[in-house]
């Protein structure tokens, strides 16, 4: 279980969330839901580890991970996977190389053991024989697949998804989508944006869990939440996962 306490995080003079409080069960989907600028991805940056928070906790199975040992801190980050906004592929290497990268990094596997894990992953999200294209030879739909593959590369026990769908027309979206659901079971954690909400932003305030539905300025209600937010802010929910593991 991942546990977020009272995590606050400023840049500069300017504060991005304010005392978040939450949890983010294992064997389930937790997505966090909100408007652009809300914090989404400064929350989820705070949870690997990319910005380290000003005040607060986040807890790892009762760990608190940014005061672990360096060491220690490696080992658990290699059970996440994380897939960016952007993708975050390199150009200048092909899917495979790019799927290959973190284990060519942090494994001592041979090449063709890491050749067989990513044509492995690479089918897992029905890229069969894209080994060798650039980034910029697939839709933006297959980029984004082909991040997930590298995310899975390392066998990770949690995968983070920032914005998944973002930027996708709904034929791409769904690709992308029914590939997340075949995933194997793990502790996942999603973030993406309320798709009809206002373009100006409310930071993050969380509170104790309730069992009320979340509201936008609008008036329509956000996705079902197990969280209080305030108006505007980013909500948080939970779904089972499939069981098996790959």
């Amino acid at each position: 279980m991942i546990e977020v306490n009272n995590v606050s995080k400023y840049f500069g003079e300017k504060q991005v969330l304010f005392g978040v409080d939450t949890r983010f069960e294992e064997g389930k989907v937790n997505l966090i839901i909100g408007r652009s600028g809300s914090g989404k991805t400064v929350l989820m940056k705070c949870l690997v580890g990319l910005h380290t928070p000003e005040e607060g906790q986040v807890l790892y199975s009762g760990r608190e991970f940014h005061n672990l040992p360096e060491k220690e801190k490696l080992l658990l980050r290699k059970e996440m996977g994380m897939v960016f906004q952007g993708s975050a592929l390199f150009d200048s290497m092909t899917i495979e190389e790019n799927v290959t990268f973190p284990l060519d990094m942090f494994t001592d596997m041979s090449e063709s053991e890491m050749r067989d894990r990513a044509n492995f992953c690479l089918e897992c999200v029905d890229l069969v024989n894209t080994n060798k294209l650039y980034p910029a030879e697939l839709s933006g739909g297959m980029n984004k697949r082909a991040a997930i593959a590298r995310a899975l590369a390392m066998k990770p026990e949690i995968l983070f998804f920032d914005e998944p769908t973002s930027a996708l027309d709904p034929e791409l979206t769904g690709e992308v989508l029914k590939v997340i659901r075949s995933l194997p079971r793990l502790r996942c954690s999603l973030t993406n944006s309320s798709p009809k909400s206002p373009t100006n932003s409310t930071p993050l305030r969380w509170s104790t869990p309730t069992t009320s539905t979340p509201s936008s300025p609008s008036g329509r209600p956000f996705r079902s939440s197990t969280k209080a937010i305030s108006p505007g802010a980013a909500a948080a929910t939970t779904s089972s996962l499939p069981t098996t593991r790959r």
